[in-house]
């Protein structure tokens, strides 16, 4: 009997180990977490979505449309049954699925190499270092990566086209979860469009004996574009999704909304991406799929616009990268010499290296899973900072003692700190502005700025504001005025946070 524990397959099973473990350890921050706890808890506690600004003085009472509503609600779920261990659980495991499907889809692609499926996989997955916090984005990298492989599965032939009817069905539940749903559009728009080239120009190259069928994939994007309306919110969906993507105080504050550059991590993974698959394509020379092409050409774009779709862009590179690696690989070394294609052959066979190895290996990678559930990480020789779940700056022991001297009232606060404020203190402490950057106006987003840069910190007067929940590392100017005007009292601090309430 075969044993299951071949080299390739323990290559995908480290993959995706690695991934397990490394978004296992990934804290949760405070920005994009829990304003979205607090609302979901909301809509569980039975008082429905929220629909009006009960959380600001600046904007209260001022209409809001909660598009990811289903996210918060099951993050609260989520949050009662097993509080934030079970949520970094669900964070890990929703990753792990997702580039398990990644995987599978590269392996078809690279004609069942695990070993090179496993390596675009995981580099497709380094792309998204910066989103693998736990947040709404988290639901939509899985339906993300379940759409690309519905897609696959059918153009490659792997499933019958009556799969294509679960598109609209995971397409209307995106639009509850996360705002990133229009890219179900654009992915099965990818394969619509090359079913219709290769209709017109047969000839060009798909991985499939007969390409995909274009009626069915028609009917699917049809459909889904219907199944976007299927929210609470009806046609005013699109209305929010035109906002998000338009919205000058988006654009201007918030960083992963800029174009990535070399300055910082996603754009420097960006450009090495590109310049991978350029040096594979030369050297491959190996004509694309015509949905993989398509997608890369459109995800690729809106990555050079957004730090943010980097993320996304990983996932259609990721199968690019393996359809070129074996013949790029083959160029490399010269020839296909008759050495290295029995290396290759006996590489991807199916039997085990040797009786015991892949039994270590593979006990070894179970191993590394159980320590990084999140039960055990407190009891593991970590340092103190890496065995909390919360990241360090969570303002944690700031707002406990902000609570103990009574309500703060009107609070200006760093707004990654005013998630976790609105979080904890609802009704008790109203925040300046807080990470609904787009229920707020333009001009609140820059006397935030100067107030935080201590530009104008009288402004903080003319809003009546009462106490301040400030980072030691983002508004140090703002710290040094407070520090010395009179009118204020120092009720906490730490190395990274400083509360102050103003004297009565």
């Amino acid at each position: 009997m075969t044993s299951p524990f071949t080299l390739p397959r323990l290559w995908a099973a480290a993959a995706l180990a690695c991934i397990f473990v490394a978004v296992s350890f990934t804290w949760v921050y405070p920005a994009d977490f829990w304003w979205h706890l607090r609302l979901g808890e909301e809509v569980l506690s039975g008082r429905g979505i929220p629909t009006t600004d009960a959380y600001s003085f600046t904007a209260q009472g001022q209409p809001f449309l909660y598009q990811a509503w289903l996210s918060g609600t099951l993050l609260a779920l989520t949050h009662k049954v097993g509080s934030i261990p079970l949520i970094v659980l669900l964070n890990a495991l929703s990753f792990t699925a997702a580039y398990a499907l990644l995987l599978t889809v590269c392996a078809w692609l690279s004609e069942g190499s695990l070993r090179t499926a496993a390596a675009a996989a995981f580099g497709g997955f380094l792309l998204g270092v910066e989103n693998w916090a736990v947040r709404p984005q988290t639901f939509s990298v899985l339906l993300f990566a379940l759409t690309w492989w519905l897609l696959w599965r059918h153009a490659l032939g792997k499933g019958h086209a009556r799969s294509l009817l679960l598109l609209p069905f995971v397409t209307a539940l995106w639009a509850n979860l996360h705002g990133a749903f229009w890219l179900s559009l654009i992915l099965q728009g990818c394969f619509v469009l090359a079913g219709a080239i290769l209709a017109k120009v047969p000839g060009l190259p798909l991985r499939s004996p007969s390409g995909p069928a274009l009626r069915p994939l028609l009917l699917a994007l049809l459909a889904s574009a219907l199944a976007t309306l299927a929210t609470p919110y009806g046609l005013s969906i699109l209305g929010y999704t035109r906002t998000i993507l338009t919205d000058p105080s988006i654009r201007a504050f918030i960083l992963e909304w800029g174009a990535p550059t070399l300055a910082a991590g996603p754009g420097r993974a960006l450009y090495a991406t590109l310049a991978i698959l350029l040096l594979l394509w030369g050297f491959g020379r190996r004509a694309l799929p015509m949905p993989a092409l398509l997608a890369l050409l459109a995800l690729g774009w809106a990555a050079l616009g957004s730090s943010r779709n980097v993320l996304w862009f990983g996932f259609v590179a990721a199968p690019v990268a393996a359809t070129l690696a074996s013949p790029a690989l083959a160029r490399m070394t010269g020839w296909l010499s008759p050495r290295w294609q029995d290396s290759q052959r006996r590489h991807e066979s199916p039997s085990p290296v040797a009786p015991w190895l892949p039994l270590l290996v593979a006990a070894f990678l179970l191993a590394l899973v159980v320590l990084a559930l999140p039960w055990l990480r407190p009891l593991l020789p970590l340092p103190e900072e890496r065995r909390s779940l919360l990241a360090p700056d969570t303002p944690v022991a700031a707002v406990e003692t902000l609570a103990a001297s009574g309500a703060p009232g009107r609070t200006f606060a760093d707004m990654q700190y005013a998630s976790y404020l609105l979080w904890r203190l609802p009704g008790l402490a109203l925040v300046f502005t807080d990470p609904r950057i787009e229920l707020y106006a333009y001009n609140l987003w820059v006397d935030y700025g100067t107030i935080s840069l201590g530009l104008r910190p009288e402004l903080l007067n003319d809003y009546g504001v009462e106490a301040l929940l400030l980072s030691r590392e983002r508004q140090g100017e703002l710290l040094r005025w407070v520090a010395q005007h009179p009118g204020w009292r120092l009720v906490y601090e730490d190395r990274r946070t400083s509360a102050w309430t103003r004297l009565r």
